[in-house]
């Protein structure tokens, strides 16, 4: 059974990170200042919906790709989110001439160890 206190969900989500997340520091996160931001925005109204938005905001300063947060809606579909704004492949492949020439150099490499052909772009 799901458990619908919004509260107490937060403490839990809160609690795990603080103990199992080890970069705070790295990504220069005051994890503490976080709660103290966001907990009051969470009371044993708030909507499902809701929490999920305030647990994003909580770990968009992370801009940590490793993170996400999947949620399920009552739609029967998924909410995803990650804190990381520009993923690395992006920031160094931002055109096709880049991804191009990656697969130029590396691509015999790659199709040896069996992935496809690169495609023209």
């Amino acid at each position: 059974m799901l458990n619908r206190d919004p509260e107490k969900n937060f403490e839990e989500f809160w609690q795990t990170f603080n103990n199992r997340y080890p970069f705070f520091e790295v990504r220069n996160v005051d994890w503490k200042k976080q709660y103290e931001t966001y907990r009051a925005k969470v009371t044993s109204q708030t909507r499902d919906d809701e929490l999920f938005d305030i647990l994003c905001q909580m770990l968009a300063p992370l801009n940590d790709g490793h993170v996400s947060l999947i949620a399920q809606t009552s739609e029967d579909r998924k909410r995803r989110f990650t804190p990381e704004k520009t993923p690395r492949f992006w920031r160094e492949f931002t055109s096709p001439q880049q991804i191009k020439q990656l697969f130029e150099t590396t691509g015999k490499t790659l199709v040896a160890n069996g992935f496809g052909q690169p495609k023209a772009y």
